[in-house]
């Protein structure tokens, strides 16, 4: 099985509703529980690893028995174990245990994350397992994925899909600019009112981290090296295994490009990242060069469950076929904020899912298709009026390459506009503007900790509607950076001011006044917000 990988399908097909209604600033992860079977629809055609299976343990199960050995599946000549949602085991594990320290701890001082506070979800609860056979082979896969499904605290066994890279060319025409002030040249600033929202926040004292899933980000780079923070940049290859390095390298520049959108180093005569102060951690899940598996994609999310990591930008998307029923699992149970490239086939999502039928549902994901400069959707952008949420600036969109793959600064690549600076086009450079102001909402309210439904609800909320996308997304409209930050979380009491006013509190200002809602009651004006009775 060849997919395409880079800039083109999203990873996180899903049929959902929009859930716009206010959240609170915490709560507890809500989701559908899906306990039937999902069956493998695998063959020896298909291109997976010869010596894994994907397994999802039912609820039950995985409460049951929070450790799985090789002795518990006799039934396939097992070799090795590894517990892929193990952070989301350690703690349940805490919570059954009575033990808080682990399953709610309190926030640091230094960081702001949304998943070190929160409780976890024990109906919700699903292991997801990486088996290792003792004697490889596709056939042996097969075989164990046949015996696996019919064990009744088996919900689905599938194989480690493996994905290739096909990266596009781009279309922009060869030349080079001379450099000017490189902030003008980033059109997408003004179009989503960044100056406006940098007035309300521009990343806080405290650091939001943001995840890359990726191909690696080049730390070293000038605009990039106060982004690198306490957490480790991880490498994770076809099997799952991860690596810990001190420089993730990026041998495309794609994860560069989308860590500069993000965050890099503000009016110092070079791009303009969305927030000063953010923390980039990248996961790089091609350690196998041109090659990534659907057990990477699931370590990079674990890590970011264990490390905290509040925000995930997937700008990678190969169509996970029915292995998306281990992914699925995986991305319910992490406490963040999923946000995803729409891809680049120019298509109406709902031709892409014919092919692909089997789609995640989850509520912690956000789809952004690409714009261009005058409002539109790019040609080259996927669409679906539920399944992509909202557009962003995704054409002819400047930021950081790194510096190694520009040799000299008569670098000839299409993309090129200085040493260490290119250009992209597609979605993949659309989903990092969403992370990066969903990342500057997160440092407004640094002293308290927002959901990510609560997040997710002022990205949805604030956009500029436009008439060429109503119809092609879920909110009509393009990314709005200030109306995200300037918006409200009000809590539902409303206390009396005075004749005109009550007020309520909001989380990031104190308390704000509102016009009393007056209705009349026997010829007396009565608030039925507040209950104020007017003299």
């Amino acid at each position: 099985m060849y997919v395409s990988c880079f800039c083109y399908n999203t990873i996180l097909y899903r049929k959902r509703c929009s859930h716009l209604t206010a959240p609170e600033l915490s709560s507890e992860i809500a989701v559908i529980t899906i306990e039937d079977k999902v069956y493998s629809t695998a063959t020896l055609a298909d291109d997976f690893d010869d010596n894994h299976v994907l397994v999802v343990i039912s609820n039950a199960a995985s409460l049951a028995k929070l450790e799985y050995k090789c002795e518990d599946f006799d039934e396939i000549n097992c070799k090795s174990i590894k517990n892929l949602t193990q952070t989301a085991t350690n703690r349940i594990s805490a919570k059954l245990s009575g033990t808080k320290e682990t399953s709610q701890r309190s926030i640091s001082s230094e960081y702001v994350t949304l998943s070190n506070v929160y409780n976890v979800n024990t109906e919700e609860f699903h292991q997801v397992l990486s088996i290792e056979l003792a004697e490889p082979g596709k056939e042996n896969v097969l075989v164990a994925i046949e015996k696996l499904i019919q064990r009744t605290d088996v919900l689905y066994a599938g194989p480690n899909y493996i994905y290739q890279i096909d990266q596009p060319e781009d279309s922009r025409s060869l030349y080079r600019i001379d450099p000017w002030d490189a902030i003008d040249a980033q059109w997408a600033i003004d179009a989503i009112q960044l100056r406006d929202a940098w007035d309300l926040a521009t990343g806080g004292t405290s650091r939001v981290a943001v995840g890359i899933i990726d191909n690696g980000v080049d730390l070293t780079h000038p605009e990039l090296v106060q982004a690198e923070g306490s957490r480790a940049s991880w490498v994770i290859d076809l099997d799952g295994e991860r690596q810990q390095v001190t420089y993730a390298t990026d041998s495309s520049g794609h994860g560069t490009k989308i860590a500069g959108i993000i965050g890099a180093r503000t009016f110092n005569g070079g791009i303009a990242g969305i927030n000063y102060n953010v923390e980039i951690v990248s996961l790089d899940i091609y350690a196998d060069g041109a090659q990534t598996s659907l057990s990477a994609m699931l370590e990079a999310i674990e890590i970011a469950q264990e490390q905290d990591i509040p925000i995930l930008n997937v700008s990678v998307g190969p169509l996970w076929d029915n292995g998306a029923t281990a992914l699925l699992y995986a991305v319910r149970q992490y406490p963040g904020l999923i946000v995803c490239a729409a891809g680049n086939d120019g298509q109406n999502l709902d031709a892409v899912l014919d092919t692909y039928p089997l789609c995640l549902d989850s509520n912690n994901i956000i789809v952004v298709g690409a714009s261009n400069t005058d409002d539109d959707p790019c040609v080259d952008s996927n669409y679906h009026p539920d399944d992509v949420d909202l557009f962003a600036p995704g054409a002819d969109i400047l930021s950081c390459h790194p510096m190694a793959l520009c040799s000299s600064n008569n670098c000839t690549s299409n993309h090129h506009y200085d040493y260490g600076y290119h250009y992209g086009s597609g979605t993949s450079f659309a989903a990092p503007y969403v992370a990066g102001v969903a990342s500057l909402l997160l440092s407004m309210y640094q002293d308290q900790v927002m959901s990510y439904s609560a997040v997710r609800y002022h990205i949805i909320n604030g956009v500029d509607v436009c008439d060429s996308m109503i119809g092609k997304c879920a909110t009509d409209g393009r990314l709005n950076a200030y109306k995200v930050l300037s918006s409200h979380i009000m809590n539902a009491y409303h206390e009396p001011y005075d004749n005109a006013y009550h007020q309520s509190f909001c989380w990031c200002t104190g308390w704000k006044l509102e016009w009393h809602t007056w209705i009349d009651i026997g010829g007396m004006q009565y608030c039925s917000a507040c209950g104020y009775l007017a003299s």
